[in-house]
């Protein structure tokens, strides 16, 4: 989100489709839009920053299905599940 923020406005900017990388997102953007989307960013990092306990729930919603990590005796965060990706 913060190199989003730097660099949007930039003209050189580009946002490629991972899965088409012809598809270049960024360009169907106005400058106008591209500040907009700038000023934004910028506003949610503030914000976030400020105060996270009350901002990062707003802007990401918590997914009930996930319990998140969990701390061993010692004090270790590790994931619930024993799932490898691949």
């Amino acid at each position: 989100m913060e190199y989003l923020r730097d660099h949007i406005a930039e003209s050189s900017f580009h946002l490629y489709d991972p899965g088409n990388t012809n598809n270049d997102v960024i360009a169907a953007m106005q400058d106008y839009d591209r500040q907009s989307f700038k000023s934004d960013m910028e506003s949610m990092l503030n914000n976030i920053d400020s105060n996270p306990n009350v901002y990062l729930p707003y802007y990401f919603k918590v997914n009930e299905k996930y319990n998140g990590y969990k701390e061993k005796d010692a004090g270790t965060a590790y994931p619930t599940s024993t799932k490898r990706f691949g």
